[in-house]
């Protein structure tokens, strides 16, 4: 995909936010908007950026999320009745990444 696909994806989302050449970024008193920074020849790592996208939105696959605060997570361990105490989050995440075979189904 060339400098001509890649300027018509920004100039068509830029149109689709009703933006040009500016994205809603306020500076430190909020009064202006900050501008895009320029169109940049492909990156070296495009090519591993791309696999890696590929990857986690891979079919039958999902993210797993695990840096959840320690409210959500005691949430989470209060629905089973588990108390919201160091040693028990400790033993979820542990399980999420035990769990065998567990990489077959998250990215």
């Amino acid at each position: 995909q060339g400098a001509n696909f890649r300027r018509n994806l920004r100039v068509n989302a830029e149109e689709s936010l009703g933006f040009t050449g500016y994205i809603p970024y306020p500076d430190t008193t909020g009064a202006s908007l900050t501008p895009l920074p320029a169109l940049q020849d492909k990156s070296p790592y495009s090519a591993e950026l791309q696999q890696t996208a590929a990857a986690i939105v891979a079919d039958g696959k999902g993210i797993l999320a695990c840096d959840e605060s320690t409210k959500t997570i005691g949430k989470r361990l209060e629905q089973i009745g588990v108390p919201n105490e160091e040693t028990y989050r400790r033993q979820w995440r542990e399980l999420l990444f035990r769990t065998p075979n567990m990489n077959e189904a998250i990215s």
